[in-house]
């Protein structure tokens, strides 16, 4: 079995608690889009191997030890221009989710400025029908986009 540290999903755990200071399972979970109980699993086998400790607050939650900081350095010197960044490749999911989520506001938009236009150009009817119109493209948009 390959080691922990040189598996990609161990990593980009590593690599999410090194940028958070910290992580909660659920929140893992969301991130890499698997079950809570996959992200527990590979937090268990984490703190075997004592590259992170968990932590109790309100929730229970995980930080990186020493070694688990040693990890992450020497991992970000090792990673190829191709490889580079796991965090941000996290980092972009996150503002594709954010842009994703907000994505149907655009036709809303364009409704919006586009009955301007027509109420200026003294069709206030058209305007209306056209504003309709973009906030239906809207609403299909977020129906499409959103999970």
């Amino acid at each position: 079995m390959k080691p922990l540290h040189r598996d990609p999903t161990y990593l980009t755990i590593l690599y999410y608690i090194e940028r958070n200071g910290k992580a909660y399972p659920d929140e893992l979970a969301h991130r890499l889009g698997v079950t809570r109980q996959a992200v527990e699993y590979r937090l268990k086998r984490l703190t075997e191997e004592g590259l992170i400790s968990k932590e109790r607050g309100d929730r229970i939650y995980y930080v990186l030890t020493e070694k688990g900081r040693a990890i992450v350095r020497s991992a970000n010197r090792g990673l190829g221009s191709d490889k580079r960044g796991t965090m941000d490749s996290i980092r972009s999911e996150d503002v594709k989710a954010r842009l994703k989520s907000k994505l149907f506001l655009l036709p809303i938009a364009i409704g919006l400025i586009s009955m301007g236009q027509h109420i200026a150009g003294g069709d206030p009817a058209r305007g209306i029908i056209s504003l309709f119109i973009w906030i239906m493209v809207g609403g299909f948009t977020y129906l499409l986009t959103s999970k």
